[in-house]
């Protein structure tokens, strides 16, 4: 995940630190500090809450009804696990009155924003975490009065009522402030927003300061019995709430959600709330000091321990979606997903506009379709007078594969190869329910477009192709096959996911041939033929090394001029193969002597492999029973000369003609070891 830095985030990643150090400074020199009371501490919280309001739209509101159980049960065990743990710990360690109420009071409020933060390092539920905190927040102004009503009106005279007020005017109302601003003026709250953080945490550092300036005696009278009451209620609060989802059968990333929610408490609100209804025992706000430093030591072992251990069930868990397919398009679970994308662009371009204005924030975002056919929905993204190209993957898969794709960009470039720079991608689903991907916009036309016109210089486009292939053959990762996505971010190195090439290559065969004889594309008898003919060939296979591969090599993936390459775009199919494959591929398209200028090319880098003739046809029978299945399963032998692989003047059924002609050629060619010119 690639994400720019918001202003003041070096700041507010040492927030901890900078916690400490105020408390510190309040306890040596409690004069700098105990000026920042009264309405200094009610608006600084405002402030906060306000800025957690800024960061919330609409649809945030509509997802609370699509996480009903977990919400709940989060909402929940938050409003019984946490004040009855704080009741009994008060009770337990015989503390004082006023203490006791503080500690009830910060185990009766919502949860805070930093839970989300840890959630999402503890590879938790985020979407579920940002829900819990909302909720909680939201309907604070009823559960800590009743609470702090029942457990601490034990110790001292509590006025729910007034406590119910102080909650809506502190918590409830800047959040709701915060949203309706959001959704009124989303480019001017788009600019404000990014310094919310910073500026929420020097609101919290005043106001922790302030109230240990102001009772600076007291905190070092009772730094031992509070801290130990503020670590045993959070790591209560984190132990129950992991349990009890887990008894309950939740999956491991919504156990650990709820017990960050949980264990987690908003203790600005609960100081700003104690100074504001128990005036008359200022030692009331004191626990929430100790609270907001243990709990986020707490927090960020419990992070730490879990991100090195992903859950069970998770993405990176689960068999990868890409580790048992031969190529992606017809061998997903969504098999052909990507052949219509008109409805699709519909749902997910305003999700996407959000998404690039968080990302530019202040800066106008405008987004038109592009013209991309294959798997992704795209755009071209416009922002503040940049062009960017924007894509995303939306199947139900929840491919990552964007971030293998990224990582190659990068590599490829690095060899002075063209391609398009990567200007962000992020794969997790956490913030919207698709992977996306915003790229370096190259102002040219695909190949394709160009060869249709009659215009293409292809013998120039043929060496320069070869010669590039030879060039990105240098790298060559480990394994074979697609490349796994967790090995990349764990490792940072790219790596196949099968051991043996074979295993790759024979992946689907069968099925696919069936599905070739089903839809009677070919009989029994040449599907056997085929078939029989690759295991003919299959010592070819024993490659002990790999090397990258791009395995969709055709004009429309390579942007230029009618002389000049500008770019090689799409490497979402890229693996670690046999150097023969991508040559194979021009093969699917082009005639013979494009081939061998492709080949010549080719040699001008790098010698070709033992064998390589072979090699290319048995990659090209291959490749073209995918092209087959493609082709008959989505329905392109239906589609008009404005397809892109259709030719002007020609038709669907002229694709069907050449798709088989083609298939035969390979076929032959394999099994006489012919000539390019047969192509």
């Amino acid at each position: 995940m690639s994400h720019t830095k918001h202003r003041g985030s070096w700041f507010t990643d040492f927030y901890l630190l900078w916690l400490i150090g105020f408390a510190v400074l309040a306890l040596l020199k409690p004069e700098t500090l105990s000026w920042f009371r009264g309405p200094w501490v009610v608006w600084a919280l405002t402030l906060v809450m306000l800025s957690m309001g800024f960061t919330l739209t609409l649809e945030d509101f509509q997802r609370l009804f699509r996480l009903p159980g977990s919400l709940a049960l989060g909402f929940l065990a938050h409003y019984t696990i946490m004040p009855l743990s704080g009741w009994a710990i008060a009770h337990v360690l015989h503390l004082e009155p006023s203490l006791a109420v503080g500690l009830i009071l910060v185990a009766s409020c919502p949860s805070g924003t930093a839970s989300n933060v840890i959630s999402y390092l503890a590879r938790a539920n985020v979407a579920l975490a940002v829900m819990v905190t909302l909720t909680s927040t939201l309907l604070a102004f009823v559960m800590t009065p009743v609470w702090c009503k029942t457990l601490a009106g034990t110790y001292v005279p509590v006025n729910a009522v007034k406590l119910c007020l102080s909650t809506l005017q502190v918590a409830v109302a800047p959040v709701l402030i915060g949203v309706f601003c959001n959704w009124r003026f989303p480019r001017a709250i788009a600019r404000v927003s990014t310094f919310g953080p910073p500026v929420s945490v020097v609101a919290i550092l005043f106001i922790t300061g302030g109230i240990v300036a102001q009772n600076a005696p007291a905190v070092v009278a009772n730094a031992g019995k509070l801290l130990l009451a503020a670590a045993l209620l959070h790591v209560l609060g984190f132990g129950i709430g992991y349990l009890i989802a887990r008894l309950m059968s939740y999956p491991e990333d919504v156990a650990r959600t709820i017990s960050i929610e949980v264990g987690m408490q908003n203790g600005g609100l609960a100081a700003v709330l104690a100074r504001e209804n128990f005036p008359a025992h200022p030692l009331t706000a004191v626990p929430a000091v100790f609270s907001g430093v243990v709990q986020n030591i707490v927090g960020s072992i419990v992070a730490s321990v879990w991100r090195a251990r992903p859950p069970e069930g998770s993405l990176s868990d689960r068999p990868h979606p890409r580790r048992g397919v031969y190529y992606w398009k017809c061998d997903r679970a969504a098999a052909f997903h990507g052949t219509n994308s008109d409805f699709r662009r519909g749902v997910c371009e305003r999700q996407f506009s959000r998404v690039l204005r968080e990302r530019f924030p202040g800066k106008p975002v405008t987004l038109r379709p592009a013209s991309g056919q294959g798997n992704h929905v795209t755009w071209h993204a416009a922002v503040n007078g940049s062009d960017f190209f924007a894509r995303i993957e939306d199947g139900p898969e929840r491919d990552d594969y964007l971030e293998v794709e990224s990582r190659l960009l990068a590599e490829v470039r690095a060899l002075g190869i063209p391609a398009p720079q990567v200007h962000g991608v992020d794969a997790t689903r956490q913030r919207v329910p698709f992977a996306w991907q915003l790229l370096e916009n190259i102002p040219c036309r695909d190949l394709n477009q160009l060869d249709k016109e009659g215009r293409l210089d292809t013998t120039q486009m043929a060496s320069g192709i070869g010669a590039a292939v030879a060039r990105w053959q240098v790298l060559r990762p480990a394994g074979f096959g697609p490349f796994d996505p967790e090995v990349l971010r764990r490792t940072h190195r790219l790596e196949g996911f099968h051991s043996r090439y074979e295993d790759y290559f024979f992946l689907h065969l069968d099925r696919h041939l069936e599905f070739l004889v089903e839809r009677k594309f070919l009989t029994k008898f040449e599907a056997d033929e085929i078939e029989a003919e690759i295991q003919r060939h299959r010592s070819l296979l024993a490659i002990e090394q790999g090397c990258l591969v791009h395995k969709d090599l055709a004009f429309w993936n390579i942007l230029g001029t009618e002389k000049d390459i500008s770019a090689f775009i799409d490497w979402d199919d890229a693996i670690s193969g046999d150097p023969m494959d991508d040559l194979s591929l021009l093969g699917c398209f082009h005639d013979g002597a494009f081939v061998t200028r492709a080949m010549e090319g080719y040699q001008s880098i790098r010698p070709l492999p033992n064998k390589h003739r072979l090699r290319f046809w048995l990659h090209l029978l291959r490749n073209m029973i995918v092209k087959a299945v493609i082709r008959v399963g989505a329905g392109y032998f239906e589609r008009g000369q404005g397809f892109f692989l259709i030719g002007a003047g020609s038709r669907g059924d002229d694709l069907r003609r050449f798709t088989r002609k083609r298939l035969d050629c390979a076929l032959c060619g394999l099994q006489t070891d012919a000539d390019f010119s047969i192509l």
